[in-house]
């Protein structure tokens, strides 16, 4: 190392012998001139790597005494900062003592410079990234994590060498020797060596906001369980105002640390992943209670404590829709709550209309598995009746030994609960065929609110069997606000068929029987879900013999 300090202070020697050489009157006098520099060249390379060298020993030492303390009111960085971005400074007193004057040697010294300015920048915050860790484990053992000054601190030194890099290239005179490679050989290799500078810059860049991520997501990580008890205990608090108080107070205590400590482009990282973190302890928080099998009021309760962090985090109601449009978790958890948080009756009806949305994804133009039904329907407002007429089922499923079944439709409004004045009616039974021919109409009386509460006609076709119990064929739902409202004079003649896909429930095909299937408490769900599970066709029932029910 010494050898090559000691052969870097004769070249300054030599190179200020030859600029007085220029001033001299008489070439005869003992002067330098010409290509002296390239004496040196074999020797920048070990100039190079000894400033490096130096440069690492000293970003090391920084952050080894480094107490993460600002270095005096007016800015939020420590010392360690401080001494990696003036390491900057004397690599451009550096280059420009060298005043290398070769263009395509100084193109190969300027790239070797910038690489390694960009390792002891991901180094400085590899090493700010481990003292961080350090010190934070130190802190906060057995206590509830708390974000601290240093961790802020070391947020904003990293960030402060990071954009020290910015102004190297257009201080070491970059673009001069891009230009003078391209005058001297072409555009195209001119171009190639300025992404090439480029691409190293940027690769120093990115490595430096991922450390800063780093450091971020630990602290996200680190703050998620204490989000995670502080909601629980609001979800099951009989106080729940106090409960979400102390979740407020910790968030609040949280952001305005960092918010005072950090620069604004911090604030944004740290309160993006804050935010993320809070809403993955809710969404684990909703999973877990799911298992438990909790009851609608837990899930109530949750929808509260996500409305008051919603408030919290995004105050301005556009940013806080945006926010529930475009988060997955927090849609999921949205999907989560309306599902669970519901009461029985709402469940039912959910389930209802998913297997109606399960039959509409089907295509209606030709039989499924189950075959097909066609029906024709009006409200007559002026006599407040719904009027159906059932046509015709075609291509059923076999469910006697002779190859054919006897059918009927059972027609009903559902969900039971909100129309339990209304009668179930059904066709009379067709002997022997898998092409039945009903041409029947019923009517059933229903005022116009009932008509826009969000129930569905049910139209289950069964194998009657005159011993035993009898076969569920398959069957269609159909939204009352799909009904066309005419009146009492429209014939039904002049009304469109409509043909409708036999549909089976399958395992596992429905959130919301799953969840009825949780509420063991209720006897209500218990039913529902018990009638419904005699349906179910097995995952690889496909024609196979058709699932029974009593119902």
């Amino acid at each position: 190392m010494s050898m090559g300090t000691s052969l870097f202070e004769l070249y300054l020697a030599v190179r200020q012998f030859s600029d007085l050489s220029e001033h001299l009157t008489s070439k005869a006098e003992l002067h330098i001139s010409g290509m002296f520099h390239n004496w040196f060249y074999a020797s920048v390379a070990q100039w190079l790597d000894i400033a490096f060298f130096k440069a690492m020993n000293r970003i090391r030492k920084a952050v080894q005494i480094d107490n993460l303390k600002p270095v005096d009111q007016y800015v939020q960085r420590s010392s360690s900062a401080v001494d990696t971005a003036n390491i900057f400074h004397q690599i451009q007193i550096f280059w420009n003592q060298l005043s290398w004057p070769d263009v395509e040697g100084s193109y190969t010294f300027i790239a070797k410079i910038m690489d390694d300015l960009c390792r002891c920048i991901i180094c400085y915050g590899e090493m700010m990234c481990r003292k961080v860790e350090e010190l934070e484990r130190k802190q906060q053992l057995g206590a509830k994590y708390e974000i601290s000054d240093e961790l802020c601190c070391a947020v904003n030194n990293i960030e402060y060498v990071g954009l020290g890099m910015k102004p190297i290239s257009a201080n070491l005179g970059t673009e001069a020797i891009l230009q003078g490679l391209a005058t001297l050989r072409d555009e195209r290799i001119g171009s190639q060596c300025r992404r090439t500078l480029e691409t190293v810059m940027e690769n120093a860049v990115e490595n430096i906001n991922n450390k800063i991520y780093e450091i971020l997501e630990q602290v996200g990580a680190k703050m998620e369980p204490v989000i995670y008890r502080l909601l629980l205990e609001g979800a099951e608090a009989t106080n729940q105002e106090a409960a979400v108080e102390k979740l407020m107070k910790y968030l609040d205590k949280s952001l305005i640390k960092i918010k005072n400590k950090t620069t604004p482009s911090g604030f944004d990282k740290l309160f993006a992943i804050i935010w993320e973190n809070a809403s993955i302890a809710l969404k684990e928080l909703v999973r877990t209670n799911i298992e438990k099998r909790r009851p609608p009021t837990f899930f109530k309760q949750i929808h509260t404590m996500l409305s008051i962090m919603l408030d919290f985090f995004y105050p301005i109601k556009a940013a806080a829709d945006k926010v529930m449009l475009e988060n997955e978790s927090i849609k999921e958890i949205l999907h989560l709550i309306e599902v669970h948080g519901a009461s029985t009756p709402e469940l039912i009806m959910k389930y209802q209309h998913a297997r109606y949305n399960h039959q509409s994804g089907l295509p209606q133009s030709k039989p499924g598995s189950y075959g097909m039904l066609t029906i024709r329907t009006h409200y007559c407002e002026d006599i407040q009746t719904l009027r159906i007429e059932i046509l015709n089922a075609r291509n059923l499923i076999a469910a006697d030994t002779n190859g054919l079944c006897d059918p009927f439709v059972k027609v009903h409004i559902v969900p039971d609960e909100l129309y339990s004045g209304t009668l179930k009616q059904k066709t009379k039974v067709k002997k022997k065929t898998l092409f039945p021919l009903f041409d029947e109409t019923f009517l059933i009386p229903l005022t116009p609110n009932e008509m826009s509460l969000g129930g569905l006609i049910r139209f289950g076709l069964k194998d009657h069997d005159l011993f035993g119990r009898n076969d569920f064929l398959g069957e269609v739902y159909f939204p009352l606000i799909s009904i066309p409202f005419t009146t009492s004079d429209t014939p039904l003649k002049d009304l469109p068929q409509r043909h409708f896909v036999l549909t089976k429930p399958t395992e596992g095909s429905s959130v919301p029987l799953h969840a009825l299937e949780n509420r063991v408490w209720d006897k209500m769900a218990n039913d529902y879900v018990k009638k419904e599970r005699a349906k179910i066709e097995p995952i690889n029932g496909g024609n196979s013999q058709p699932s029974g029910t009593t119902s």
